[in-house]
């Protein structure tokens, strides 16, 4: 095996050889287990794994703390309620709310999180403020961050048309199932690629979040040896810039 490069310098050879014990065929059990969804490009299935922005960094965090880790995806609801209750679990990519900040333990941010209400071009809704939306369906993931941030915003929770992933958000909003959707530019326009429709296709219309970021949530009775080496090893690549190395590898 080579050595792998990064934009910042050379790998290690311990790294290189974690990364292949911590996920190879019959690699002892794992010391933690993560949780995720499909949502591209931060974290999605492909070719049978899970891939993505998160994805491609937990993995690096694992190779080197040396820790075993199964990257599992799952509906979100459902890894959420998992990770909730099971300690030496995480899930991702987790937007840090009041509503959550005692729930799990934290590790990032790695990503800004700016959330969207999105429209279809040729059909503009006209809002003016968030509550207009009770005039109409709008779409979210089940358990996502974004019904918190509608339901504070005055949104009631019957016009909220609850989904399992961000892909079957879009097409009911292609068939006009729904009025309005939300999502972040970055994750929108990627599954509007996935489906062969042009970026402007959509339209954004007033923004639903500007705050936070994006995170590993962490279960508080997960053993603390793996939390404190997911943090040590989270700063060590935050400080090599492999998040906008992984980030830009998406992108383009």
């Amino acid at each position: 095996m080579k050595c792998m490069r990064n934009a910042s310098g050379t790998w290690r050879w311990s790294v290189v050889w974690a990364l292949a014990a911590a996920f190879a065929p019959g690699a002892r059990a794992a010391d933690l287990e993560a949780l995720t969804e499909d949502w591209p490009p931060y974290n999605f299935a492909q070719d049978g794994a899970a891939a993505g922005i998160a994805t491609d960094l937990l993995r690096e965090m694992c190779a080197e703390a040396r820790l075993a880790c199964d990257i599992r995806i799952v509906p979100w609801a459902r890894g959420y309620s998992h990770v909730l209750a099971t300690p030496n679990t995480l899930l991702y990519t987790t937007a840090r709310t009041l509503e959550r900040e005692r729930s799990f333990l934290w590790i990032g941010p790695y990503l800004p999180r700016q959330t969207w209400i999105f429209e279809r071009r040729d059909k503009p809704l006209k809002l003016q403020k968030l509550a207009d939306l009770n005039q109409y369906r709008v779409g979210v993931v089940r358990g996502d961050a974004a019904v918190e941030d509608l339901l504070r915003e005055g949104v009631q929770r019957q016009q909220l048309e609850m989904v399992a992933t961000e892909l079957i958000n879009l097409r009911k909003l292609m068939a006009a199932h729904v009025d309005a959707i939300t999502g972040t530019e970055v994750g929108v326009a990627w599954t509007l690629h996935g489906q062969g429709l042009n970026r402007d296709t959509l339209q954004k219309s007033l923004q639903l979040s500007a705050s936070g970021g994006y995170y590993f949530a962490v279960n508080p009775g997960t053993n603390p040896e793996i939390v404190q080496k997911l943090r040590e090893t989270f700063a060590r690549l935050q400080a090599q810039h492999r998040i906008e190395a992984l980030t830009a590898k998406y992108l383009d």
